[in-house]
């Protein structure tokens, strides 16, 4: 998992996924409402795991790169 915040040449708009699409690729527990909730809780960070874009009402993008490791470094 990424330690530090990626810079946006590091990011490739192809990465970067609705909360409805790594719901749709990743199932259950990984609903919209559950991870807005882990955003809140500050297991997902931003800079790293998702995006905002439009400021704090904006729309949330996910790095599915980042997501992917992170449930690596979680099951190993």
């Amino acid at each position: 998992m990424p330690k530090v915040k990626l810079k946006p040449g590091d990011i490739k708009e192809s990465d970067l996924w609705t909360l409805q699409e790594v719901h749709d690729e990743l199932g259950r527990g990984y609903s919209p409402r559950t991870i807005r909730r882990k955003i809140a809780e500050g297991f997902y960070k931003q800079g790293v795991h998702f995006f905002r874009t439009g400021g704090v009402d904006g729309i949330i993008k996910m790095h599915m790169p980042s997501i992917k490791q992170n449930l690596i470094d979680i099951n190993s």
